[in-house]
């Protein structure tokens, strides 16, 4: 999905010098004047696209083992994907020289399970006792990674092979290449004991 950055491209309209036109004599959009973007190119030609995925599995299953006591077990599993695409043509240079951009994919993979064990009886019309009994874990793991570059050899292929140079540490505005990830994981059992007297 596109997505149009409407404040960054409304700012460059109040920064930029209402004197200035935004198109050539010809119909082409004129480039950086003054140091402020073109504010309708800003809007048409940056490139910021997004796409997602996510995936969700739940089962449950329930078992009367009998009329006081019931099992409960739940099982989730979760998956998401994502990556991103930005870049900034030529035109929208503050340089009027250089272009640049960035790709950044993530994934995340996660699931939960647990048991439980329901006790619920009244002894003697008035004496009520619950019981419960449960184990439950989890784990999640995801990763993510993000390229920049510059000096794209077509403005056409947006990928990181295009790119001239590949950009290590952040500077100008641009995030610099990293990469992360995270994981965890829970297990625990818990148990409550309950007596009511009518």
């Amino acid at each position: 999905m596109k997505e149009i950055s409407e404040g960054q491209s409304i700012a460059q309209g109040y920064q930029r010098d209402p004197r200035y036109r935004l198109y050539t004599s010809d119909g082409n959009l004129i480039p950086n004047l003054g140091g402020r973007r073109n504010p309708v190119a800003e809007a048409l030609l940056f490139t910021n696209e997004s796409l997602g995925y996510n995936a969700n599995v739940f089962n449950q299953m329930f078992v009367d083992i009998s009329k006081s006591l019931k099992f409960t077990m739940n099982f989730n599993v979760d998956f998401n994907q994502a990556t991103m695409v930005r870049f900034h043509p030529m035109l929208l240079s503050t340089t009027n020289d250089n272009n640049d951009g960035s790709e950044a994919w993530s994934r995340g993979f996660g699931w939960q399970f647990q048991n439980f064990l329901n006790f619920n009886r009244t002894f003697g019309s008035k004496h009520n006792v619950t019981g419960l009994l449960g184990i439950s874990s989890e784990k999640k793991k995801s990763n993510s990674i993000s390229v920049s570059g510059t000096n794209y050899a077509s403005e056409d292929v947006l990928t990181m092979n295009s790119a001239g140079q590949i950009v290590i540490a952040g500077a100008n505005g641009n995030p610099g290449s990293t990469s992360g990830g995270s994981a965890n994981s829970l297990a625990s059992a818990f148990a409550r004991l309950g007596y009511s007297y009518d």
